[in-house]
C-alpha cells in the first residue's frame, strides 16, 4: 500500500509605512497691524492611517520692519502611526 507524503509551502507578506504623509498648508496672507489675526492650520493625510500635526517651530521676524509690524512663521510636522514625519513652514 503506498504511503501518502504531504509537502507545504508558507509565505509571510509584511506591510511597512516607509511613505511619510503629506501636508498641505493653506496660502500666506498679510494683515493690517491692528487687526486680530491667527494661522490657519494645515490639512494632511496618510495613506497607511490617521496624522497628527503639531506645532514644531514657531518663529517671530522683527528685522526689515518698523513699528509694531513683524512676519511670523510657525512650522507644523505631520506623522503618521509608522513615526514617518513631514514637515510644512507657514510664514
Amino acid at each position: 500500500m503506498p504511503v501518502a507524503t504531504r509537502l507545504t509551502a508558507s509565505q509571510t507578506v509584511t506591510v511597512e509605512d516607509h511613505t511619510p504623509p503629506t501636508i498641505t498648508c493653506v496660502p500666506n496672507k498679510t494683515v493690517e497691524c491692528t487687526s486680530a489675526w491667527s494661522f490657519d492650520p494645515p490639512t494632511a493625510t496618510d495613506a497607511c492611517g490617521n496624522v497628527s500635526i503639531t506645532i514644531s517651530t514657531p518663529v517671530t521676524n522683527f528685522t526689515g520692519h518698523c513699528g509694531n509690524t513683524f512676519d511670523a512663521t510657525r512650522t507644523w510636522r505631520a506623522t503618521d502611526p509608522a513615526a514617518t514625519r513631514l514637515t510644512a513652514a507657514k510664514p
